[in-house]
């Protein structure tokens, strides 16, 4: 069986080798990268399944990234990470294109579940996003 084929993409190094130490075993690493700009290059060349990005990066955000690489047809599925736990963001980055939107705060236990999601052809949102809030007046 291929293994799919991963690329993630992180400003921050030691997140960026906590993401990869989560995915070797199952996934083709095919690269890891730190600004907009080199997803952009690194998307183009090796052509990855999904691509697990942070939201901002430097030179280029993940969504502008997302913008570029649809404009020239490649239709690589995104994976966004972020710390906002905001649903309107989420929502518009799903609008724009992207497969899933999780929060940093989940990714150890639901990284590879959400992989599985927009390889599929699903949308992934974390829980915490979509779960209804409780009330508590009464």
């Amino acid at each position: 069986m291929t293994r799919a084929k991963v690329l993630l993409a992180d400003d921050h190094p030691l997140v960026a080798e906590g993401l990869a130490s989560l995915l070797r075993n199952d996934f083709d690493l095919v690269g890891i990268v730190s600004d907009g700009l080199a997803l952009v290059d690194a998307a183009r060349r090796l052509r990855p399944d999904v691509i697990v990005a942070d939201l901002q990066m430097p030179r280029m955000s993940g969504l502008e990234a997302l913008r570029r690489l649809r404009s020239e047809g490649i239709d690589t599925r995104f994976l966004f990470l972020t710390w906002h736990a905001e649903p309107e963001l989420a929502a518009g980055v799903i609008r724009e294109g992207a497969a899933g939107f999780m929060l940093k705060s989940e990714v150890g236990d639901h990284l590879h579940a959400a992989i599985g999601e927009v390889l599929n052809g699903r949308v992934y949102v974390s829980a915490a996003l979509v779960r209804p809030e409780r009330r508590t007046d009464g």
